[in-house]
Parts: C-alpha cells; sequence; structure tokens
C-alpha cells in the first residue's frame, strides 16, 4: 500500500519559492484553491508549469519541465475544464464509492513511525525547511 505525505507550502509563494518546495520533496500532486484573497495561485503554478495549458497527456499525467516530479493538479472551489486538472468534488465522489473492506484494510495499513505530513517554515534564514509529521 502507498501512503501519501501533505506537504503544507505558504500559499503566499511566488514561482521560484513554489517550484523550490515541490522539487525538494518530489511532490506528485498539489491541491490549492483558484486564489486566496487577491492572490491568484492557480495563476502562479500556470506560470510555473506552462505544459497546464498544453492539453491532456496519453497518459492523464501532468509532464512539466520546471517541476518533474508534479503529476496531478486538484482544483478545490469552482468547477474546472483545465485539461491536466482535477476537480476537488469529483475525487470527493470517487472516493465515496470505495468500498468499507477497503477503507478497513487502509486503516490497519499505517504505521505509527510513517511520515504523514511535511511543513515548510518561513525560511528567513535563506530557503524554507522541511519538517516532518508522523501518524503518532
Amino acid at each position: 500500500m502507498q501512503h501519501r505525505n501533505w506537504v503544507n507550502i505558504n500559499p503566499a509563494y511566488v514561482e521560484r519559492e513554489l517550484q523550490y518546495c515541490i522539487n525538494k520533496v518530489g511532490c506528485k500532486g498539489i491541491l490549492l484553491s483558484s486564489s486566496i484573497k487577491s492572490l491568484n495561485t492557480f495563476e502562479i503554478l500556470r506560470r510555473l508549469a506552462p505544459e497546464l495549458n498544453e492539453g491532456v497527456s496519453s497518459t492523464s499525467e501532468l509532464s512539466a519541465k520546471a517541476v518533474p516530479t508534479l503529476k496531478h493538479v486538484i482544483l478545490t472551489g469552482e468547477k474546472t475544464f483545465v485539461p491536466n486538472v482535477y476537480s476537488y468534488e469529483d475525487l470527493l465522489r470517487r472516493g465515496a464509492q470505495l468500498s468499507h473492506k477497503n477503507l478497513i484494510e487502509r486503516q490497519a495499513s499505517i504505521d505509527p513511525d510513517t511520515p504523514v505530513e511535511i511543513f515548510y517554515t518561513s525560511g528567513t534564514t535563506g530557503q524554507p525547511k522541511a519538517a516532518t509529521l508522523t501518524n503518532f
């Protein structure tokens, strides 16, 4: 069973900082709101990964030069019709289709010492630093 770690990234980061964080931990997916207050976070990601505008690849995964490990983009809020971008609401509906047995198996496979979340510090003395939180 593969476990997924959450990585909290400051939504105010610009392209350079976002690229650093994604590449540092090898993020495979990103969940974001299209905008936060006056900041258009989705547009920042589009500038970082212009491949988002090029249509769906043959594998339905993003292939972006600047962030090569990033394969999936999930957008909250409004419905999206952007190629290579999933709607959070659609993923919730798909998850609701999992069987009870499947959920129990997933719960049983969780190890308390497995990393579950990575937080980035503010980076006031240089690049942001990653700190890990386990299931314990």
